[in-house]
C-alpha cells in the first residue's frame, strides 16, 4: 500500500511515462551531464537482467509447489525425489 501511495505522488510531481527509469533521470540528470544519466540506465538493466526474472522464477516456483501438493497426497507419493521431480515438471510446464 505504501509504496503504491509512493508511486502515485511520485507520478504527480514527475509527469513522464517510464516510472522508476523517469524518476532516476529527472533525480540524477542534472547532475552532470554524461554521469547523472548512469544511475537511471544501470538500475534499468538490473531489473530487466536480474530482478524481474528471479521473481518470475519464484513465482512459479512457489505456484508449482502449491499446486503438486493436494494432488500427490491424493495419489498418497510421499517420496520426495518423485515429489522435486513432478514440481520442476509443473514449473516448466508453467514457464512455457
Amino acid at each position: 500500500m505504501a509504496s503504491a501511495l509512493i508511486f502515485a505522488e511520485l507520478g504527480t510531481l514527475v509527469p513522464r511515462s517510464g516510472s522508476e527509469y523517469a524518476f532516476y533521470m529527472d533525480s540524477f540528470g542534472p547532475l552532470h551531464k554524461f554521469w547523472g544519466n548512469l544511475p537511471s540506465f544501470i538500475y534499468s538493466w538490473i531489473v530487466i537482467v536480474v530482478i524481474r526474472p528471479t521473481v518470475v522464477a519464484v513465482i512459479i516456483l512457489t505456484f508449482s509447489e502449491y499446486f503438486c501438493q493436494p494432488i500427490l497426497n491424493l495419489w498418497c507419493i510421499n517420496d520426495y525425489g518423485s515429489v522435486e521431480k513432478v514440481t520442476k515438471a509443473i514449473a516448466i510446464v508453467a514457464l512455457g
